[in-house]
Parts: C-alpha cells; structure tokens; sequence
C-alpha cells in the first residue's frame, strides 16, 4: 500500500510540474503500479481496448524512434564493405533488412536502408535495380522474426491468451524466420542477382523526368504587361503548365520564388514551359528569351532550396484533386514540375490533372516547407533527399531501446506489452 501512495505521489507531482506531457505522466504511473504488484496487468490495461493494440502501438514508437535515426551512413559503410560484387551485395542487403524489420515495420526499414544501399551499390558499380528488390523481399522476411513484428501473430496470441492457452512467445517464430531469410538470401546471391535488370537510372531528376529541354530564361522587356504584377497573380492564359522556377534581378537570383514576388522591367525568368509554346508566350507577356543558355539543376537549386521527389500515398488528401483545386502553390509553398505514373512522364497541363496514389511529384521548393507538406498531404519524400537526423548517441539509444525491449519480453521476466511499453516510454 505504501507503494501505491508513493507511484501516486509521484505521479501528481509530476502532473503539476508540468514538465512531461500528461498521456507520458499517465502511461507511466499505470507501468508503475503495475511492476509494482498494485494491480494486475489486465487492471493496468481496463482503460485501453484490446492489449494487442497497445502492444502494437508501443512497439510503433519503437519504430519511430529507430527511423528517425541516422543510420544511412553507417549501413552504407559497412555494406560497402561486406558486399563487392552484386551476388554478395545482394546477399547482405537481404540479411540487413531482414534483422532492421525486426526491430520496426518493413516499409520503414526499406525506406531507411534505401538511400545507404544505392549508395554502396555505387561504390562497387552495381545499379539500384539490382539491390532494391532483395532490400524489400529481406524486410518482408524479417518483419517475422519476432512476436511484436506481425499484427496478425500479436491478436492471435492475445486470443489464445483469452481462452487460457498459451500464446506465443516473443522469440517462437525467430528460428523458422532466420532459416528462410538464410535461404532467401543463398538464393538471391547465387541465382537471383543474375535474372534482375541491371538499369542504370539517370541520376539528375531533370533528366528523368525530361524537364531540362523544357527550361528557358526570359527578360522581362520594359513594355511587359507583367511588371508590377505578383508573381501569384500573372495569368499565362492557356498556358497553364508555364513554372516559374526562379528570378534573376539586379543582385541575387531568388529560386522558388513566392507568390506575392513583384516583377520589374530587366528581371530574367528562368521558367518550365513547353518548347512549342516559347513563342506565342513571349509575344502574350512581353518576354524575350535568352539564347544559347543551357540550364540545369544549379540554377534552381541553391541552399535550401532543393528538388525532392514524393509518392502521393494511397490515403492522402491530395487523391482525387488536381493541384489547382488545393491550391498547392500558395498552399505550401512549392513547385510541381512533373508527375510520373507508372512508367509515364506527365508534363502537360499538370494543375488540372487529378492526382491518384502512388503518383511521383517533383518539387521544387524550399526544404522546410517540403517537411511541412510531406506529413498534411501523406506524402513520402524519394532517393537520397537529407531528411533532418538525431544525433549518433540517440541513434544508439534508439536501437538500444528496440533490442533491450525485445529481450526483456522474450526473457519471461515482463510480459511483452508490459516491456515494450516501458522502452516506449524511456525513448
């Protein structure tokens, strides 16, 4: 009983200090009185729904914690160096994967390893299409390994508990997982590497995309119906799929430019527009076109400014709506240049194109406004784009905190949500 009081008091304090988050103080005084012998695990859960939930929820936070840890640079080096030839490349990618799934989900282990693995496939000259594939096969292999990995086992083993069988342990599945994955592995180092396409992919997204014969620099003549106007407010008329990518006044260029930009007389604009259209569009806006300039990425990129390529997810708001309706211009601040779809290239007339999940966007625009966007529109940024990272200690913490959980609970000393809700808690 005096226990009790004491996790009470605690807890209270901690509520008026406001120094931790109330739902934190909460979850953690329930854990607390729980481990304690105060209540029973099944009181400690009343509040919540089904304990499989939770435990799925928790082991979520361990997943975030891990992803947004920088640990790009450490798996291209030490891939680099186990793998130096595509069947040995292809065969730790698949065992890399496999171990990270375990610790989050499968599509957030890809998504982390991606850039370092194209990065040490380059080293070793062996294309993306090569590596990808093993990355994604590996990460479905490994999201079994362990009891916290897979929904389906969690629920099936909360049932079991529920009628006074006994359910799965955390480590019932880690032997049958690391055979497959080993033999997945044998195979795709042996055989399975050979019959991938080796595809070379165009490394600069202008060239990808086919936009960098669709950019001109234009003067703005001193009898331009667009000096004074906003850049917002300028209407192409029925070139709609004109984008202004940066102006060039007296001093510095201004890349990305904002709506509310003014136009003077002498500005350059530097602009994606479709070469047929040059003309008529020069006569209509006053403009006259700079020649024999080759543009390309340093021209409208600098700082923080930057091109990014995102997926549209299949439950984003975006789907269904062309980016005139969203208003996606004003709206974040950013630049639509291209849609890919499949195996297609979109470049005409992309504001009034309803977007649908799994289309590819190319943005340029300044990268805080892009990770504003990426969360309210339910997008995923491609490639190697920077993403900000935590420190190399908390990266430790991170996995630390993943693999401390997992072995408490697969040790029988905690039960599993009890163990993994407290690393959730500590990361």
């Amino acid at each position: 009983m005096q226990t009790t009081w004491i996790v009470l008091a605690v807890g209270f304090a901690l509520l008026a200090s406001h120094r931790f988050r109330p739902d934190f103080v909460a979850v953690a005084t329930v854990l607390a009185l729980q481990l304690s012998g105060a209540l029973t695990l099944d009181q400690a859960l009343a509040g919540f729904s089904n304990p499989a939930v939770l435990t799925m929820a928790a082991f979520m936070s361990l997943s975030y914690s891990a992803r947004s840890s920088d640990w790009s640079p450490r798996w291209e080096s030490l891939l680099a160096r186990l793998g130096r030839t595509p069947g040995a490349l292809s065969f730790w990618t698949m065992w890399g994967s496999g171990l990270f799934a375990g610790i989050m989900q499968e599509e957030q282990a890809s998504g982390v390893l991606m850039p370092g693995t194209i990065r040490a496939g380059r080293r070793h000259g062996v294309p993306p299409s090569k590596l990808l594939l093993p990355l994604a096969y590996g990460a479905l292999l490994g999201r079994t390994m362990w009891l916290v990995g897979s929904p389906a086992a969690l629920l099936v083993a909360w049932a079991m508990s529920a009628r006074g069988m006994t359910p799965f342990g955390v480590f019932s599945f880690l032997g049958v997982s690391l055979v497959f994955l080993a033999l997945a592995s044998a195979f795709m180092a042996w055989v399975g590497h050979t019959v991938l396409p080796r595809k070379r992919a165009e490394a600069d997204p202008l060239d990808r995309f086919r936009i960098r014969q669709r950019m001109r620099s234009f003067v703005v003549r001193a009898n331009s119906p667009l000096i004074g106007k906003a850049l917002g407010n300028v209407s192409w008329g029925a070139r709609s799929d004109v984008v202004v990518l940066g102006v060039k006044p007296t001093k510095e260029p201004i890349l990305a430019p904002r709506a509310q930009l003014q136009l003077a007389h002498g500005d350059v604009l530097v602009a994606q527009v479709n070469p047929d259209e040059v003309a008529p569009l020069c006569e209509a806006a006053g403009l006259e076109p700079v020649p024999g300039v080759t543009l390309g990425q340093p021209d409208i990129t600098r700082g923080d400014i930057e091109l990014v390529e995102v997926v549209v997810r299949l439950e984003s708001p975006l789907q269904g709506q062309t980016l005139r309706q969203v208003d996606f211009r004003r709206r974040y601040g950013l630049s639509v240049l291209a849609i890919a779809r499949g195996a297609q290239v979109l470049l005409e007339r992309v504001a009034d194109l309803p977007l649908q999940g799994g289309d590819v966007l190319l943005l340029q625009g300044d990268r805080r406004r892009v990770d504003l966007m990426l969360p309210e529109a339910k997008a995923i940024p491609l490639g190697e784009r920077a993403v900000p990272q935590k420190t190399k200690e908390r990266s430790w913490w991170a996995l630390g905190g993943a693999v401390f959980g997992i072995a408490l609970a697969g040790s029988g000393w905690l039960p599993v949500l009890s163990a993994v809700l407290m690393m959730a808690l500590v990361l």
